[in-house]
């Protein structure tokens, strides 16, 4: 899915062309990778999973880089105290609680509490007049659409593909929530 939502953004610079981006639970990096190489003027990566910071920074180094792209150990926003104009979040796709420690199951997996910390959060670190992106997938269980509206985000369905090979067959979406 990850190579779906890279492709919108691709497409749609105009959500990090010259601006600051934080890329929350980057993973690999592929998002944060497509945005540093076409445009991006700084981007905050974290994951809680090391593994997943150390693929990251395998990554950046490989494009070069490493000039744009800040690498960081963050649950949520705890290790990053500066603003973005835009913050996106590959949300973790499954309802469920991970076992501690288990940063793996916590990529795949998250709490309605947790996401909705992250709701309750985005809002302080971003600049004025930015935007929250958040990719998500139909059969994971949470649905931005719903959650952004009740957090008092203006919520708008911006990219959605019907995902028909692979192993995540079904809907992909990409939420645009600005504050209100």
């Amino acid at each position: 899915s990850a190579r779906y939502h890279a492709r919108f953004l691709f497409y749609n610079s105009h959500y990090f062309q010259d601006k600051t981006v934080c890329d929350i639970g980057c993973g690999s990096g592929i998002l944060g990778t497509v945005m540093a190489k076409y445009g991006a003027k700084k981007i905050i990566m974290s994951d809680v999973s090391k593994f997943a910071l150390e693929n990251t920074r395998t990554n950046i180094q490989k494009f070069g880089l490493e000039n744009i792209c800040d690498i960081r150990e963050s649950n949520l926003f705890s290790n990053i105290p500066e603003k973005a104009d835009t913050i996106i979040w590959n949300i973790p796709f499954f309802e469920g609680n991970p076992p501690k420690e288990d940063t793996i199951s916590a990529s795949m997996m998250m709490t309605k509490e947790l996401f909705d910390r992250f709701l309750m959060e985005a809002k302080y670190h971003l600049n004025p007049g930015g935007v929250v992106l958040v990719p998500s997938y139909s059969l994971g269980g949470h649905d931005p659409l719903e959650r952004g509206l009740e957090h008092g985000y203006q919520v708008k369905r911006v990219w959605k593909h019907d995902s028909v090979s692979g192993i995540q067959k079904g809907l992909l979406y990409i939420d645009e929530l600005i504050p209100k």
